[in-house]
This record gives C-alpha cells, sequence and structure tokens, in this order.
C-alpha cells in the first residue's frame, strides 16, 4: 500500500484493536488494567508520513512533539478524534518517519501502556515488570513473541523511559513508565 491515509487507517483501526486484544490475551494482560499511553503507526516513504501530518493538523490536532529519537524524525501529536481502544479513549498518535527498514504493513503497529514506576534504566524497569506482572516474560517466551528492551532517547529529553516491546503476528504492545505526553513536555 503506497498511499496510506486517515479514511484507510480509520478502516484498518477495527482490526487492529482486534489484534491487540488478543496479543494483550496471550500475554495475560487481559482485562488491561493500565492506561493506553498512545497509538503509533508505520509508513514506508516519508511524503506518506508527512501528508498524514498535514491531513491530521488541517484537522486541528495539536502537534505536541517534532523531533529526532533514535536518528530519525517523530511526530507526536493530539488528534481531535478520539480512537477507541479496549475501553480507553486514546488522542495521542506516535508516528515515526519511516527509517532503512520497509514495512509489510503500512498502518497502525503498536500500542503503548504505563506501567508507573520509579526507574531511570531498562535493569531496574525489568525488576518492575517482574514485580508487577510477574506472568509477562515467561507468556511472551511461551507464546514465541519479539521481546525488546530499549532506552528510546531524544534529543534534549530530561526523563528516562525505559521500554520493553512484545511483538507477535504484525502488532505490537509496549510498556513504559512515563506518559510519552509527560515526556515530551519536559524537553530542554
Amino acid at each position: 500500500m503506497n498511499n496510506v491515509n486517515w479514511q484507510i487507517l480509520e478502516q484498518q483501526w477495527p482490526q487492529f484493536v482486534l489484534k491487540i486484544e488478543a496479543l494483550l490475551k496471550q500475554l495475560d494482560l487481559w482485562p488491561l488494567q493500565y492506561q493506553i499511553d498512545h497509538v503509533a503507526l508505520r509508513t514506508n516513504q516519508p511524503e506518506a508520513t508527512q501528508a498524514l501530518w498535514q491531513q491530521a493538523h488541517a484537522q486541528g490536532a495539536q502537534l505536541l512533539s517534532d523531533t529526532m529519537v533514535n536518528g530519525r524524525p517523530i511526530y507526536v501529536f493530539k488528534s481531535t478524534q478520539s480512537w477507541s481502544l479496549l475501553n480507553q479513549d486514546v488522542k495521542v498518535i506516535e508516528m515515526p518517519f519511516p527509517g532503512e527498514k520497509q514495512y509489510f504493513h503500512q498502518g497502525w503497529e503498536h500500542i503503548e501502556i504505563v506501567l508507573p514506576a520509579q526507574v531511570n534504566a531498562v535493569a531496574d524497569f525489568k525488576k518492575t515488570i517482574q514485580k508487577q506482572l510477574p506472568n509477562l516474560l515467561s507468556q511472551a517466551q511461551k507464546i514465541e513473541a519479539e521481546i525488546k528492551w530499549s532506552m528510546p532517547q531524544a534529543a534534549g529529553e530530561q526523563l528516562a523511559n525505559p521500554t520493553i516491546a512484545i511483538k507477535k503476528n504484525g502488532v505490537c504492545i509496549k510498556l513504559h513508565p512515563i506518559a510519552l505526553e509527560h515526556i515530551v513536555s519536559h524537553h530542554a
């Protein structure tokens, strides 16, 4: 799909929600007890990313951040539209510009969930996960999901936000301790 637009994203949404719900169930995170922080989508062309932002902006979306993260620009914005996801209304959308990796599927890719914790490093967040969600890692391994730990870093970012990403069947669930909107409001 070379042309991705908000109409296509709206059509993709129900299937994306079903896949996220299925992964949450496989990970024993259902029913979800935590805040869904934001959703993210992927494109393969910078022009598509820019066009999506221009469409969102024309509809009144508020840009929260336009910064470099791990070497590429990422837009974070608050949509005027609420995206209903697992009985929560999500308005914050993360939209990275594409890197070298080409995605088979362009559109909705992951959700990020806030697992509140006072941590500054991946090792400390791993301990939090083991304490608060003791079955998460074993369930992820059991279903043969891809697990990735990271410490995303944006220029001028002052708050550490270690992250675990669990990916399976073309969707991903990420957990981190601080809401993205809070992170971007604390840039230097």
